[in-house]
């Protein structure tokens, strides 16, 4: 329980920074399940190196700068397809 507060706590800082929830981000591309609200670190870290997979990042499974300009870029409507 802990663990899912701190990283809520930890998306929403960036989330108010952005402008941008990026655990509904993540489900919404079926990186995470949805209406999981028990999020562990290896669940969130294994849909974060997924989605840097699929985007053609290093897959760090961080939360990193290179993911979050990612995740803000539009997509194509294929999961994965990120426009230039």
């Amino acid at each position: 329980m802990l663990l899912t507060s701190l990283l809520v706590l930890v998306l929403s800082s960036h989330s108010l920074a952005r402008n941008v929830d990026y655990t509904e981000f993540l489900q919404k591309y079926n990186y995470l399940p949805r209406g999981n609200n028990q999020l562990s670190s290896t669940s969130l870290t294994e849909a974060l190196k997924n989605m840097q997979r699929m985007a053609g990042l290093e897959e760090t499974g961080d939360l990193d700068e290179r993911t979050l300009r990612m995740m803000e870029r539009p997509r194509w409507w294929t999961p994965g397809c990120w426009r230039n």
